[in-house]
């Protein structure tokens, strides 16, 4: 099991040159005239968060917590400014998580949403760029909430595009919000894997919400190193259920695009998303050792083959990715130590050959 530090760490460090020039907190937090009423609005619509999370869990709750909301906070604003926007996306996450959990509440769900934080209202320009990624974020945990709860599905989908629209409302995503496009497949493959008899539902969602490869194609080094870096959660969930594989193999093409489409893998950001990205390919075989030769193929099929024969030629950032995933090797051999020769040798297939500089003649 990969956990989300290696794919948050790598994300962070490829999006770091384009972050900070966005990003100067001691300029945000020492000048108080950015703190306009878009600001504060935005931050009350980010707290009801924690509203639908709380009725989630308490729906014969509701009338405490509009109340609450309304004489704390007041009635809605008008939703009119980016900042604005972006809450309601990120606020979409934990209202879906609470129509899985009660879907019967639906509609008091949705109504008490539409009554206190609004919906984005879209246009001809669609959806602006800051609430971009926060939307793809909170689709990630639709996607979640249609395998926990699948006979809500349509519900959610169609309260989804309401709230926030569909891929049709995204003609151009950011190179920020093409990376938590990416990210949000990763839950979708596990989603396939958990309720694979909601394979077609997911699907539907995930084209109608995100597009597919053909209408996003990932053209710049950063989006295809995520790409590379989400396969992770792709052979976590092929753990979890072979028997869905080929649906999973399926929807990561369909979704994210075929090797033969990506133009900057042979670059060190990829390379480093591609060794990422095949950690949890050992783990898988230690867990099914008789897949191990569809798994590579797998592997190959979306990743590519080394490049280098030894890794020693490889560049510091891809060493360094490529020693990253090693985790993937260790979690393997602890599961399944009989299996250790043939994770040992994939290992060495896939990223090539380390000889120790200091060992060396």
């Amino acid at each position: 099991m990969q956990p989300r530090a290696l794919c948050i760490t790598f994300i962070l460090a490829i999006l770091i040159s384009v972050s900070i020039s966005s990003c100067n907190f001691t300029s945000n937090h020492s000048n108080y005239s950015e703190y306009t009423e878009s600001y504060v609005q935005a931050q009350r619509i980010n707290a009801f968060s924690y509203l639908y999370y709380g009725l989630g869990r308490q729906p014969q709750e509701l009338d405490i917590f509009v109340n609450s909301a309304v004489q704390l906070t007041g009635t809605r604003s008008q939703v009119t400014t980016c900042e604005m926007h972006e809450s309601i996306a990120a606020s979409l996450s934990n209202l879906m998580e609470a129509i899985a959990r009660q879907p019967e509440a639906a509609a008091s769900l949705l109504a008490t949403a539409r009554q206190l934080a609004g919906i984005i209202p879209l246009d001809q320009d669609g959806l602006c760029e800051d609430a971009q990624d926060e939307r793809m974020v909170s689709m990630g945990t639709l996607f979640e909430s249609i395998a926990r709860q699948p006979e809500a599905a349509d519900t959610m989908v169609n309260a989804f595009i309401e709230f926030a629209g569909s891929a049709d409302d995204c003609p151009d995503l950011t190179i920020e919000a093409q990376i938590a496009r990416m990210q949000a497949f990763e839950k979708l493959y596990d989603s396939i894997a958990r309720q694979p008899a909601c394979l077609n539902t997911l699907m539907n969602a995930a084209t109608v919400l995100a597009g597919n490869a053909s209408r996003y194609p990932a053209t710049s080094p950063q989006v295809q190193a995520a790409r590379m870096v989400s396969f992770n959660s792709l052979f976590d969930a092929i753990s979890r259920n072979p028997d869905c594989a080929d649906d999973i193999i399926n929807a990561a093409v369909v979704l994210t695009g075929s090797l033969d489409t990506l133009t900057d893998t042979a670059s060190d950001e990829v390379q480093a998303g591609r060794m990422l990205g095949l950690s949890s390919l050992y783990t898988c075989i230690s867990i099914h050792p008789d897949y191990v030769d569809f798994l590579v193929a797998t592997a190959e099929t979306l990743t590519g083959e080394r490049l280098e024969e030894s890794a020693n030629n490889l560049s510091s950032q891809v060493l360094g990715a490529r020693m990253a995933s090693m985790e993937g090797v260790y979690l393997g051999i602890s599961r399944n130590p009989e299996a250790a020769d043939t994770i040992v040798q994939v290992f060495e297939d896939m990223t090539g050959r380390y000889i120790d500089p200091a060992t060396e003649e």
